[in-house]
């Protein structure tokens, strides 16, 4: 042991294990994971009530995933990656979502009438394995049931019984049962507001959540499901992190009181999240060891791999002790940290090839890929780079696959590879949206400047710059035009440069951006004629 260094335990550290260069093969035993989604509102159905269909897939989904031995995908995780598949504008169908995120099983449904009167018709089928290239015949014609009209709490009590006879789970233990039927909240008008809330939250209007998640307290203060947003919501600033922390405790009492033990996993997953944002990463770090137990004991996988990746992330915001340790111990704890972050990470990444989540995977690999490029183990994030390559292709995401091929060429530049470097860039630019090509063509022209060829560079950032005058992308304009000027002193133009950067300064002149200060030492120290 090094004399004054502090030792932190990572008792539920698991061994390293060895990560695949390809993605695997879908398992034939691996769990039937159920997806909850796409459920949709009657053409005839009331605009009033078009929040319905939501509140009926939440609450179902919320219920389900709740049996014993049941996997249900959270509905969270189904809008990501509904975001994720994107391409062109069009949104991929349902069921191939569901396929790519891992699932065998679907549940889909169509809402009609009102609170007082609903009809609710659901579709359970199976989905072939295989991911993006099975095909749809081989999973054979879904079971459908049409229920109502009803009030609505009685239709979500019939729906999940239908459900739990659908999935051979129809005899639960009493606790269990209890909370599964327990009323859902203390009047519809409460589930109204909360799936009003979540499509606000889906369509990036966060003022609209807040407010129909304090109208869902007013009706219903003990409503879990929305404490527990709006606690995460609250996070996002810091001048409301004592409010989040104070309502997620009350929250932690209510649902202990329940018996809602995956609730509770998820408060104190977010109050570990709290003591990592106020710079306590190793008290973080118990709260997240206690999440993943907790998740392996409640058979969650998902709350598994949330604990998994907030471990990864408390060991990389890992402080070491401020006084008694040299550099070169500085530089061990630092080592150590993104070891046991990477063991964090590899332990993620495997759980999410074993839920058979092909869309997820590519960024875990990512993550995983920039701790080894920090650990200068480059051959080992070359081939994660590379895996995330193929999970784009398996997917067809051509945005993904285009930053993938982008740090691939970035690693091949690391490693001094230049021409491997200059292939996989050029094919990154290739792949990219409008929006992307600046980032590609940055590096593009760094790969070239560091091969040498700094004529090559600049003749790409000038082309870059051209695009992107026919834009709106000022910030990026400055970027380009800052690296232009840079290149062309660094070939001896200096009377070349300094138009680029008076035209730089411009810019972060106009939008008042802190670069101003810096771009005019610059143009002092290059004597600005």
């Amino acid at each position: 042991m090094i004399p004054g260094r502090t030792i932190v335990v990572f008792g539920l550290l698991p061994a390293a294990a060895p990560v695949l260069a390809q993605p695997p093969a879908p398992a034939r035993d691996a769990p039937a994971t159920l997806a909850v989604m796409s459920f949709q509102a009657d053409p005839q159905l009331d605009p009033r009530d078009t929040w319905l269909p939501l509140a009926v897939e939440e609450t179902l989904a919320w219920r389900l995933r709740r049996v014993p031995g049941l996997i249900v995908v959270p509905t969270v995780r189904i809008e990501q990656a509904r975001r994720e598949l994107v391409e062109g504008g069009v949104t991929a169908d349902g069921r191939r979502i569901a396929q790519l995120l891992g699932a065998r099983r679907i549940l889909t449904g169509t809402c009609s009438g009102n609170p007082d009167a609903v009809v609710v018709e659901l579709k359970f089928g199976q989905l072939p394995l295989g991911g993006a290239r099975a095909s749809d015949a081989a999973a054979g014609e879904p079971t459908t049931v049409r229920l109502g009209p009803v009030r609505l709490f009685e239709a979500l009590d019939e729906a999940t019984r239908w459900c739990l006879q659908q999935l051979g789970a129809s005899r639960l233990e009493n606790e269990r049962q209890q909370l599964i039927f327990a009323r859902p909240a203390a009047s519809s008008s409460a589930l109204e507001y909360y799936a009003r809330a979540l499509a606000a939250a889906r369509q990036d209007d966060p003022r609209s959540a807040r407010y129909y998640l304090e109208q869902v307290l007013d009706y219903d203060a003990r409503y879990l499901p929305a404490q527990v947003l709006l606690a995460q919501m609250e996070m996002a600033a810091e001048s409301s992190r004592l409010s989040a922390a104070a309502r997620i405790r009350a929250a932690r009492d209510l649902a202990r009181q329940t018996g809602d033990t995956l609730t509770v996993a998820q408060i104190d997953l977010t109050q570990g999240l709290l003591l990592l944002l106020a710079r306590s990463p190793d008290a973080a770090r118990e709260r997240f060891e206690n999440v993943l137990i907790a998740s392996r004991r409640n058979g969650d996988p998902y709350g598994e791999l949330a604990a998994m990746n907030s471990l990864c992330d408390s060991s990389l915001a890992r402080l070491p002790p401020s006084e008694g340790l040299s550099e070169l111990q500085r530089e061990e704890f630092a080592k150590d940290s993104l070891k046991a972050a990477a063991q964090w990470q590899t332990q993620a990444l495997q759980r999410l090839e074993a839920l058979g989540d092909v869309v997820s995977q590519g960024p875990a690999a990512t993550k995983l890929a920039m701790i080894c490029e920090r650990l200068e183990d480059f051959d080992q994030a070359l081939r994660l780079h590379q895996r995330t390559v193929a999970l784009a292709q398996q997917i067809g995401a051509k945005r993904a696959e285009a930053s993938a091929w982008l740090f691939v060429g970035q690693t091949h530049r690391r490693m001094k590879r230049f021409d491997e470097a200059l292939a996989a860039l050029r094919r990154a630019l290739s792949l990219a949206g409008d929006d992307d090509k600046l980032a590609v063509q940055m590096a593009l022209a760094e790969a070239l400047r560091a091969a040498g060829r700094p004529g090559d560079a600049l003749s790409e950032l000038e082309a870059a710059c051209d695009r992107l005058r026919r834009g709106s992308d000022l910030v990026g304009q400055l970027r380009c035009l800052r690296s232009i000027a840079e290149l062309r002193m660094e070939l001896g133009l200096r009377r070349e440069a300094i138009d680029p950067l008076q035209q730089a300064l411009d810019i972060a002149h106009v939008l008042a951006l802190p670069d101003e200060q810096g771009i005019r030492e610059q143009l002092a120290a290059w004597g600005k004629p």
